[in-house]
């Protein structure tokens, strides 16, 4: 497990540049029109990657000040693949931001982030069709938490226009990149001490 810096690196610029007026598309949507016969058959507002969330595990009950774990596997199910993407979530409203947060992915040169409450690693690497990336995440809530703690996991995709892949994010915050956010809620219980 890694230490989030609060540093926000470039693509963390990018991810809130990018992300104008994102299609609210959760996992079971966004899969749904995965299953298109053809290329031509995916509508012009459509992503250009679709991400289904598969493997979802999430820590159900906590106590005030306990931990909870968030491990979840993504899948780029096409119609072709994902320059630029990103895994991560946003967290429940009393995590501890204050505290130590820990994670794994499967690739050991990802570097993660937190900016508010959205926690997210960059991609650096593509994601071809067909292809998985995982990613567990572990962090404390506040000791004054309490009720359900609601959060998100998943990934935000983003589409890069042909002949753009090569350019730097300074020069990609200028495209106008249409984002999605594709993500699973998790829910956490918050019980009380004994």
């Amino acid at each position: 497990m890694r230490t989030v810096t609060r540093a926000i690196a470039g693509v963390a610029v990018l991810a809130a540049a990018a992300l104008i007026a994102p299609a609210a598309a959760s996992a079971t949507t966004a899969s749904s029109t995965a299953s298109a016969a053809s290329v031509t058959a995916t509508k012009a507002a459509d992503p250009w990657s679709l991400f289904k969330i598969t493997s979802l595990s999430y820590t159900k009950k906590a106590k005030p000040g306990g931990y909870v774990t968030y491990a979840f596997k993504v899948t780029n199910t096409g119609p072709y693949k994902a320059d630029i993407f990103e895994l991560g979530g946003v967290l429940p409203k009393d995590a501890d931001l204050k505290k130590r947060i820990g994670y794994s992915t499967d690739n050991r040169n990802m570097r993660c982030y937190i900016d508010g409450r959205q926690f997210f690693c960059p991609n650096v690497s593509i994601l071809e069709v067909g292809d998985t990336a995982y990613m567990t995440l572990r962090f404390q809530l506040k000791k004054t938490a309490k009720g359900t703690q609601a959060g998100k996991v998943g990934a935000w995709v983003y589409d890069i226009p042909a002949g753009a892949e090569d350019l730097d994010r300074a020069r990609l915050r200028e495209q106008n990149l249409k984002g999605w956010e594709m993500m699973r809620p998790v829910k956490t219980s918050v019980v009380k001490k004994k």
